[in-house]
């Protein structure tokens, strides 16, 4: 997978992060709204407001409660999902971050390969044979690291 991939992909799961944690916010205030605009009466959900944000009657006594659930603990929800998914929004910004710094200097050519560029020909002459790299084949269909001569 090429570093471009990495950060492309790091910097989509950032977006998703961040949505999902607006997500999670968004409902914990629609439950404080829904607790403020409603209300239980027996065994039915009736509104506790003249023109409440929510058709109470639409939600059941099960609803009602799992939303005060929710409502009564916005603080602890808060804070548990900001610094939870905050930590993993900030680590995937930071993978994206540096997957995209190498990738543009991969592309520039500032990093150093691992092999020389066959341009850059030089001879190894160890034990009186003499090697050959990186130039080109000649006539004598020379390859690199292929013995020229002996003595």
């Amino acid at each position: 997978m090429s570093m471009l991939t990495v950060g492309i992909l790091s910097l989509l799961l950032f977006i998703l992060y961040v949505i999902h944690i607006i997500r999670v916010y968004s409902f914990v205030t629609g439950c404080h709204q829904f607790i403020q605009d409603c209300n239980v009466d027996g065994s039915r959900v009736v509104n506790a407001v003249a023109a409440p944000r929510y058709a109470c009657a639409d939600y059941n006594v099960q609803d009602y409660l799992n939303f005060t659930y929710w409502a009564s603990t916005s603080t602890a929800t808060y804070w548990s999902y900001g610094v939870l998914f905050g930590l993993v929004v900030i680590l995937s910004l930071m993978a994206s971050v540096i997957a995209l710094v190498y990738t543009v200097r991969l592309r520039s050519g500032i990093l150093v390969t691992r092999e020389a560029p066959v341009t850059y020909a030089y001879t190894i002459n160890t034990n009186g044979v003499t090697m050959a790299r990186g130039t080109q084949p000649d006539a004598d269909n020379v390859a690199v690291g292929i013995p020229v001569d002996k003595p």
